[in-house]
């Protein structure tokens, strides 16, 4: 993010209900709380349009926010993101990923409202390229997240969703999204361009100068 201010680019990171150090309850977290919070975030903004970027569940998130309002959003980014096609859920697809590491790691709370990863397991899943002190800012900063929003399909319309261009930024090392299932998601979404980088599944972490470059070069 602050490569990007740097060039001159205003940026908003919107932290999603649940994430980060918000309170939210997870058993009231629906994929529509994610969606709101970030159509508000847009509707704060003094420009007509936005560019949204959308990293692993945010892939699936910015695409439930396109359906809600395309004409505010002139471009969608998926770093690594899921990108479900109508009525596929994060979870779904998931499950169609034999080459991830993500699942046999995954449990949920007994009252099924959070999804837990083994901690022992985590860097090998999210940063395994990333340095020691990459590495420690994920351990320092993880925690369960809400589970429902994951389980539910999302609902993508030819003329609201499709209607907005899209690119994908490739995960090559990704351990957590692997690029079989990447491959996957692309074929059934085609996109406008597709980017690469040798990377793990936090390229905003372990290769943010790259990242930025191509950020920027979809941004123009």
């Amino acid at each position: 993010m602050d490569r990007l201010q740097q060039r001159g680019y205003p940026v908003v990171n919107v932290e999603l209900p649940g994430h980060g150090a918000d309170k939210t309850p997870a058993a009231s977290i629906t994929m529509n709380t994610y969606r709101d919070k970030v159509l508000a975030a847009i509707n704060a903004q003094a420009a007509d349009q936005v560019v949204l970027v959308g990293h692993s569940l945010g892939g699936a998130v910015i695409s439930t926010v396109a359906e809600a309002a395309p004409t505010k959003i002139a471009k969608l980014i998926y770093v690594a993101g899921f990108l479900p096609a109508d009525q596929q859920s994060v979870f779904g697809l998931a499950g169609q990923d034999s080459q991830s590491l993500l699942g046999a790691a995954l449990s949920t709370s007994p009252d099924g409202t959070l999804a837990s990863v083994d901690r022992a397991k985590l860097i090998n899943i999210f940063c395994q390229d990333g340095s020691p002190a990459v590495q420690q800012q994920v351990l320092d900063n993880y925690r369960d997240e809400p589970a429902g929003a994951p389980a539910e399909q999302v609902t993508l319309t030819a003329a609201n969703y499709g209607r907005v261009p899209k690119y994908y930024v490739r995960t090559l090392q990704d351990h957590a999204l692997s690029p079989l299932l990447q491959e996957l998601m692309l074929r059934a979404t085609p996109v406008q361009k597709e980017y690469r980088l040798n990377t793990g599944h936090t390229p905003h972490l372990t290769a943010s100068e790259e990242l930025t470059n191509i950020l920027t070069e979809i941004a123009q």
